[in-house]
């Protein structure tokens, strides 16, 4: 059995995009993202968490909150990412 769902807020935020992994430091253009909250949990914890689903979530951490840059999903894409947070949110 997996642990219960972890209780989180969310907030489209703006943001600077990183690209290239990092190995393009100079290049941050601007993006969309979303702000994970979670209340239960420290934030390295819910990323590592959904790093780990079958169809993982790769974000970052920003002022202990998680952050998904959505400038490289894909409109196709939205709900398989919507739906593996909701696996793992209420």
């Amino acid at each position: 059995l997996r642990d219960p769902p972890t209780a989180v807020t969310s907030e489209a935020v703006r943001l600077r995009s990183l690209v290239g992994g990092g190995s393009m430091p100079l290049c941050e253009p601007w993006s969309w993202g979303l702000l994970l909250r979670a209340t239960a949990i420290p934030a390295n914890a819910l990323l590592a968490t959904l790093r780990a689903l079958p169809l993982p979530v790769v974000g970052r951490i920003v002022d202990d909150h998680v952050v998904l840059d959505l400038r490289t999903v894909g409109l196709d894409e939205e709900p398989d990412l919507l739906h593996a947070i909701r696996s793992q949110v209420t």
